[in-house]
């Protein structure tokens, strides 16, 4: 979570393709042989068709990029072209529509149609639906809270409070029961499972928001669901696991991390960075490296990764397998949504992209 008016970073350049002495060797003998030469010729690549329809946004502002969503446009508003003096934020819509503008706090975190907004003392917290632009719930003095994955959200005014539960409220604003432990385990609840440590034997399990436990504790490190699969640690190596708590992927890898689309990335001892694919397939290419050196040890990527079929990356869109879709003609690619449109902006202006077909 990034607060507002804070810098933008700037999109990771494409990966070196430099090639390795075997590689060398392959073309070498390719171009000797003429029956191979047709096999090696570099293919044009394929491009998917799209339509970029203009939005009406305009003026000084930067992207609040870790914050981007494929249906929302966060951004911190400036007085000048320099983007010297910060004065205030606001969100779009996907229509180009400005819907939210405050300069008094500053934004936090979206998810499911609902802001979290943080008052410019830090000391207290409130939450915003974008379709009413209204509070659902009022500031007020809160030490931590969270946006949850299926629309809640939670609250405690005491930081780590042993005594004090944890607020859970409906997006409404109604209060609608109470939690206990971590507020940073809780934040990620998703497919109706939060990760819990049992900090009597240190194992590690999933608990529901009645406080059962649907998979028992068993591993040293849980992390949060994610597209019906986690990320968890036994023994100082990675696995994956499904929602019934079923091994997928045997806890081998020395460092692994949730891309999106079914897509992880990690490393063997000793071994260079990888994909890994549910079915335990893995394929290697030059962005592994980028995106291994990035692996989040709690949480998720930031809006570069893969959703819905589609990465966006700086200039271009690729697939799934790291394939260019789209040429190299944008000055920025935000996240795809599930109808295939994205926002991106094109020689100063923004537009509504969308793919004409299925990634």
């Amino acid at each position: 979570m990034r607060p507002a008016c804070s810098p933008a970073p700037a999109p990771p350049p494409f990966p070196s393709l430099s090639l390795t002495r075997a590689e060398l060797a392959a073309i070498t003998a390719r171009l000797v042989s003429p029956a191979l030469r047709v096999s090696f010729s570099p293919q044009e690549p394929v491009y998917q068709d799209y339509t970029l329809t203009k939005l009406d946004i305009e003026g000084d502002f930067t992207i609040m990029e870790s914050l981007v969503t494929a249906e929302y446009l966060p951004v911190n508003f400036y007085d000048s072209p320099e983007k010297t003096n910060c004065t205030g934020w606001g969100i779009y819509d996907a229509g180009g529509k400005l819907i939210v503008s405050r300069s008094q706090d500053s934004l936090m975190e979206i998810s499911n149609g609902l802001a979290l907004l943080i008052s410019e003392s830090g000391y207290s917290a409130g939450v915003l639906d974008l379709a009413t632009n209204k509070l659902v719930l009022p500031f007020g003095r809160y030490d931590e809270y969270a946006l949850l994955s299926n629309g809640q959200f939670i609250t405690r005014v005491e930081r780590n409070s042993p005594t004090e539960p944890i607020t859970l409220w409906n997006r409404d604003g109604t209060r609608c029961g109470s939690l206990y432990g971590l507020v940073e385990e809780w934040a990620l609840y998703e497919d109706g499972l939060a990760p819990h440590m049992n900090w009597g034997d240190m194992q590690g399990g999933y608990m529901d928001l009645q406080h059962h436990w649907v998979i028992e504790p068993q591993w040293y490190q849980v992390h949060g669901f994610q597209d019906g699969h986690a990320i968890v640690c036994q023994d100082g190596r990675f696995g994956i696991i499904n929602r019934t708590g079923a091994v997928v992927i045997p806890c081998q890898y020395e460092r692994l991390g949730y891309f999106g689309g079914g897509l992880y990335c990690g490393n063997l001892p000793d071994e260079s960075p990888l994909w890994v694919r549910l079915d335990g397939s893995t394929f290697t290419n030059p962005y592994a490296k980028i995106y291994h050196d990035k692996i989040p040890y709690y949480g998720d990527w930031d809006f570069q990764s893969l959703k819905n079929g589609y990465i966006p990356y700086g200039s271009a869109y690729l697939d799934s397998q790291f394939h260019p879709v789209t040429p190299k003609v944008f000055g920025w690619t935000g996240p795809v949504g599930e109808d295939g449109s994205a926002f991106v902006q094109k020689d100063g202006d923004w537009y509504r992209l969308t793919f004409q077909q299925n990634p």
